[in-house]
């Protein structure tokens, strides 16, 4: 089982007008920050940023 199938099943709440990023790409992108040692949103946004092309290897982060 790949880590990326355990965001398969999380319902998306938010409506369409607020929908401008995933909650699965959200989550994962938070709890690899974490494992990488990211504690807090302006850490996690930077990680993000840094490591796109990676993160774009297992979801599409279009936006």
């Amino acid at each position: 089982m790949e880590i990326t199938n355990l965001f398969d099943n999380i319902e998306e709440t938010s409506s369409i007008i607020n929908k401008k990023y995933p909650v699965a790409e959200i989550a994962f992108l938070v709890i690899a920050s974490f494992i990488c040692g990211y504690n807090n949103w302006y850490s996690i946004a930077r990680f993000g940023d840094a490591n796109i092309a990676w993160l774009r290897k297992f979801f599409p982060y279009a936006n």
